[in-house]
């Protein structure tokens, strides 16, 4: 279903043939997609940068983006060759490395990055420790954010549970009518959205192996 399709369900299940907007249809997409269940619906963004010498912190572009999954550090030396992923941690634990980074005179004792906070604000940034020693190149790993369907644009669901849009996105219409017929509806509707989770996750995964019998065969020779 495109995005034509999907408005049409909704004109269906809401007994309306005037709607015509896609606010509660991308509403629901994106309930779906940010519901935790689907992750791979967002997609994946990798961009590169690089870590400065004597530098810890640096913004984060997140245009486009909905969160930073996985930063990864490349290694220069034969001991950490190649990309090393670092650990994002906590405020306190986060403090507790850089102290360990502190050598005896106070002094700050630099090498390759291993782990990072976030933080946010105007801008998204993060803090690295221990301080860079030198030049590093370093990936970084995004979600991204669930793209708007218009007309013309096809969802990223298994094309056939496209219909769970549509049913979700007229449970959200629904739900704010004043007739107790219509809520009742919507929380159907919801319900049985959310319900059919573990069948949407299985038709995701191609090559999958599901209701295999486990008992052993015997071979006739």
């Amino acid at each position: 279903m495109d995005g034509r399709q999907i408005l049409e369900e909704v004109r269906r299940l809401v007994k309306n043939d005037q709607y015509s907007g896609y606010k509660e249809i991308n509403k629901a997409y994106r309930e779906i997609c940010n519901s935790g269940q689907y992750p791979w619906l967002r997609g994946t963004n990798t961009s590169l940068s690089t870590f400065t010498v004597s530098q810890t912190d640096y913004e984060l572009n997140l245009v486009d983006k909905k969160q930073l999954e996985r930063l990864w550090v490349k290694g220069v030396d034969t001991v950490n060759k190649g990309w090393q992923l670092m650990e994002e941690v906590p405020p306190l634990l986060f403090e507790q490395y850089v102290s360990n980074n502190i050598k005896s005179d106070g002094s700050d004792d630099p090498g390759l990055p291993e782990y990072y906070r976030t933080a946010s604000g105007t801008f998204a940034s993060i803090t690295v420790t221990p301080t860079p020693d030198q030049a590093y190149t370093v990936k970084y790993d995004y979600l991204n954010l669930p793209e708007e369907i218009t007309e013309t644009v096809v969802p990223k669901l298994p094309i056939a549970h496209h219909d769970v849009i549509a049913e979700l996105a007229a449970s959200l219409f629904l739900e704010r009518s004043k007739d107790e017929g219509d809520v009742v509806f919507s929380n159907r509707l919801r319900a049985r959205v959310f319900k059919n989770a573990n069948n949407i996750r299985l038709d995701s995964s191609p090559g999958r192996l599901a209701n295999i019998e486990k008992t052993a065969r015997r071979w006739i020779r």
